[in-house]
């Protein structure tokens, strides 16, 4: 087994990363190259992935659903943090969350651009995106305050979702 280095952007802030895997790893300001972060409604994901969703959701929150996700494009960063010492339990934790192969896809050691007090230094890191998006896909105007943009849903409903998923997986 080995711990990886994970990159989360849009609403993966540490408390949801607890939340998901139930605990904060240490992490650093990064910057994806390659690409954008944008918005994708429930009804632009596939049916078996809205299926997914649903499970932990009302109609009315599936109606309203919105998620950050991010797709390659080639002159884009997009902001984040790479979390580091992440495990095997916990990545699979993640991919569980992500609907891992289904909606998301993982790429394995691509190179994240951490920022620190003297530059960027690029570090290995796992990093999840959306492979195929479609739908009116909507890209949140940057800079936005901090690393992680505004929340799309309740964050206190968002964190709820994470735990519960979790505690039914490890089941």
């Amino acid at each position: 087994m080995r711990n990886i280095s994970y990159f989360g952007y849009g609403e993966r802030t540490p408390q949801v990363m607890e939340a998901i895997i139930g605990r904060v790893p240490q992490y650093d300001t990064a910057i994806l190259a390659g690409f954008r972060l944008f918005v994708q409604r429930a009804v632009d994901m596939t049916p078996v992935v809205r299926e997914i969703m649903a499970i932990n959701r009302t109609p009315e929150e599936m109606e309203n659903l919105q998620v950050y996700a991010a797709k390659q494009e080639a002159d884009a960063q997009l902001p984040g943090v790479v979390y580091r010492d992440v495990t095997d339990q916990e990545s699979t934790l993640l991919d569980n969350f992500d609907i891992e192969g289904l909606w998301f896809q993982r790429f394995r050691n691509r190179f994240i651009h951490v920022v620190n007090d003297g530059g960027m230094t690029a570090r290995l890191a796992d990093a999840d995106y959306h492979a195929n998006p479609s739908g009116e896909l909507v890209v949140p105007a940057q800079p936005f305050d901090g690393i992680f943009p505004p929340t799309l849903s309740d964050p206190l409903r968002t964190l709820e979702i994470a735990r519960s998923a979790r505690d039914r997986f490890l089941s």
